[in-house]
Formats: structure tokens, C-alpha cells, sequence
């Protein structure tokens, strides 16, 4: 069964925080950590759904999206049940933290343009090189620092990029 979301929210509504309830709940069911496939796919939704709420071009969007997409693992090779539970619980500290940030907002009556871009780009730190083919770890890093530069942030790619 692949869980994944096509919606688009707009950040006004706060699609966001929407957005990262959704993932949390779906990738915290126990049944996760025992099924890859399922995982792995949900994962990839995520990431495509956070790289939708980018404040970028839509062909720079549209070029990330598509290299993702294209290099994304389903079946991580020779991953152990521990490792996968260790990835899983990564990923839902990262979810953690932008639940945090996104929520903040509704206990503020206004949210910076520069905090947007921050919670967007956030998507990065939950990725791993193990989520792509090893080949296509230069083109993804490569997109990733352009929709940093593109952002205004050129000293956040190092933090931000998916190493190898």
C-alpha cells in the first residue's frame, strides 16, 4: 500500500502544519517500521510535498521534484529492521521540529517571510544519502543549493545538502 499526498496546501492556511500532522501520523503507525515499501513511500511523499510549499521557481520546483522523484530508493538494499527503525525515528525528530516551527505562527499574529523559508527548506535535514541512487547524489545536491541561492540564502546550503 503506498500512502502518499497530491494536495498542495497554501502556507496562509496553514497547510504546513496540515501537511506535517498528516505525515507524522501516517509514519508513526507501528506497522511502519515493518513495512519498507510503505515507509519509503511516504517518506518520498513528504519530500515532494515539502518541496511543492517551496518559495521557488516553478521550473527550479518542477526540476527538483522530478530529480527526487527519479532518484528516490523504494528498497533501501541490505538495510536491517534496526536501521530502519533508526531512520524512521530520524525522520520523525526532523517532523518533530517543523511541527514545532510551523505551529508557532498561530501563537504569533504574523510569520516572517525569512521563518517561510526556513520551515520549507527544513525538508532537507530528513534526507539521506541511503534515499537515492548514488548517482544522482551530485544532481540532487546541485538542485538543492540552487533553490537555496535562488531563496536568498547562499550560506545555508552546507547545512542543508544531502551529503554523501
Amino acid at each position: 500500500m503506498m500512502i502518499t499526498s497530491s494536495c498542495q496546501p497554501s502556507r496562509a492556511d496553514g497547510g504546513l502544519l496540515g501537511l506535517i500532522e498528516y505525515y507524522d501520523a501516517v509514519l508513526r503507525k507501528d506497522s511502519m517500521s515493518n513495512m519498507e515499501a510503505d515507509f519509503r513511500a511516504s517518506k518520498l511523499g513528504l519530500v515532494v510535498d515539502l518541496v511543492r510549499m517551496i518559495d521557488i521557481s516553478e521550473s527550479l520546483k518542477a526540476e527538483l521534484t522530478s530529480a527526487i522523484v527519479d532518484a528516490w530508493m523504494l528498497q533501501v538494499p541490505e538495510v536491517t529492521q534496526e536501521q530502519r527503525a533508526g531512520e524512521r525515528e530520524n525522520l520523525l525528530k526532523g517532523i518533530e521540529g517543523i511541527k514545532n516551527e510551523a505551529a508557532w505562527p498561530a501563537n504569533h499574529m504574523e510569520i516572517s517571510h525569512q521563518k517561510k523559508l526556513d520551515l520549507a527548506l527544513r525538508f532537507t535535514m530528513m534526507l539521506e544519502p541511503s534515499d537515492f541512487k548514488p548517482e544522482a547524489m551530485a544532481r540532487i545536491n546541485g538542485l538543492i543549493r540552487k533553490a537555496v541561492i535562488y531563496l536568498g540564502k547562499p550560506n545555508a546550503y552546507n547545512a542543508m545538502a544531502v551529503y554523501t
